[in-house]
């Protein structure tokens, strides 16, 4: 499962027409607090940016 994750997010040869699933552009993790601000302010809460 590692393994998967690591291509999935990594490997540029990784073929996403393979997968049943479409990723952001850039891979990023939001802290709870940090994406509960982000709504609380307006805020897209996965990049920060006005929706």
């Amino acid at each position: 499962m590692a393994e998967f994750l690591r291509r999935l997010l990594t490997d540029e040869e990784f073929r996403e027409e393979t997968i049943s699933v479409v990723l952001p552009g850039e891979p990023s993790f939001v802290n709870w607090r940090e994406q509960k601000r982000r709504v609380e302010a307006g805020l897209d809460p996965s990049t920060g940016k006005p929706w």
